[in-house]
């Protein structure tokens, strides 16, 4: 692995494992908001995982979130709901279908705790052809990482989802903050709470109208 990487992984897992010391009330009123979304009268599935998108994207400051799911009817996961994107970079996700083994390349992602996987540049975390994913596509070769807080445009994480039978279901992917910076841990684990919430969302949805 690159050097480089090699440091923001070992940081990452590092920082992850130190017990949180601050954060409570945010936390506390970010899932409020999130819980309000749910009981929301009308509320359909594609509008609460709307409003998670906007609501990750305005509180944490992240440039791009999204979320992809799980298709029982064709077998596939597929991205379902955007914020940040450009047009045409959302277009090109929607394009794209994954199957449950896509999602276990320890080569290209790296795995931060129970629910976090990251993905760095340096590895190239996507193939020939689908740079058009990515809102900025002509910075993807540009640059070097000028130190390990620096998030790069390819950089970016996956809050993996499951379902009570502890089956995958379906991944928040974020990218960095507007500044260009890692999100800090206190982000990354609320982040992974919020994915806790819309994959009860996603299972309850299931069940009921046999998504």
């Amino acid at each position: 692995m690159d050097p480089t990487a090699a440091r923001i992984i070992a940081n990452l897992k590092q920082d992850y494992s130190r017990p949180s010391s601050e954060g409570g009330q945010k936390l506390s009123e970010s899932m409020v908001r999130l819980m309000q979304n749910l009981q929301r009268p009308g509320g359909t599935l594609q509008r609460f995982l709307d409003d998670v998108v906007q609501f990750m994207n305005r509180t944490y400051r992240l440039r791009e979130v999204s979320v992809g799911r799980y298709f029982p009817q064709d077998d596939t996961f597929r991205y379902v709901s955007f914020c940040g994107f450009r047009k045409d970079a959302e277009a090109s996700l929607k394009a794209l279908s994954y199957k449950d083994n896509d999602f276990s390349n320890e080569q290209v992602g790296k795995q931060i705790s129970d629910w976090t996987w990251v993905f760095l540049s340096e590895n190239k975390p996507f193939v020939d052809g689908e740079e058009t994913t990515y809102n900025r596509p002509v910075m993807l070769e540009r640059g070097e990482r000028r130190s390990p807080e620096q998030c790069l445009e390819a950089d970016y994480f996956d809050a993996r989802m499951f379902d009570r039978k502890n089956q995958f279901i379906g991944w928040i992917e974020y990218s960095g903050t507007i500044d260009y910076r890692f999100p800090d841990m206190r982000t990354i684990k609320e982040i992974e709470l919020i994915a806790g919430i819309t994959a009860l969302e996603l299972e309850n949805q299931r069940q009921q109208k046999q998504l």
